[in-house]
């Protein structure tokens, strides 16, 4: 097993990057494949705008994959991943709730895309604020 801290800097770059590629296909593959698979699968496609929200969603989960438990854990901080998800929890369940009962499947998507959102800008709010630190001492 290699040295944490001496590499620590290089593995959270890999899979900062690895993750972005992968969200960026997922959120591809959603909002070019999606309509179309929903419709052979259901008998009818979801909307490109709910498509490309539901793609928005899996590139932030993707995201605070790495950024949770790569950075944040790695820097010896498991409440600010726990947080951030609480964050997330408040903004897109009731996003989700009354959305979803006006607006459908588009409703729901926004709901969820708010809260994978929120969830990715807490943690990069919480990352940027150690890093910081970290240059600091």
């Amino acid at each position: 097993m290699e040295d944490g801290k001496a590499h620590f800097g290089r593995r959270i770059r890999t899979a900062l990057m690895l993750h972005a590629v992968l969200g960026a296909a997922g959120f591809a593959m959603f909002a070019l494949a999606g309509p179309w698979l929903t419709g052979v699968l259901f008998d009818e496609p979801m909307g490109v705008a709910t498509a490309v929200l539901f793609g928005v969603a899996t590139f932030c989960l993707s995201m605070t994959t790495a950024l949770g438990r790569h950075v944040l854990i790695g820097l010896g901080r498991p409440r600010f991943v726990f947080w951030s998800v609480v964050a997330g929890a408040v903004a897109g369940v009731p996003t989700t709730i009354v959305l979803a009962h006006s607006l459908g499947a588009f409703g729901g998507a926004i709901g969820l895309a708010t809260a994978e959102g929120v969830v990715l800008l807490t943690q990069l709010f919480f990352a940027g604020t150690l890093w910081k630190s970290r240059s600091r001492a």
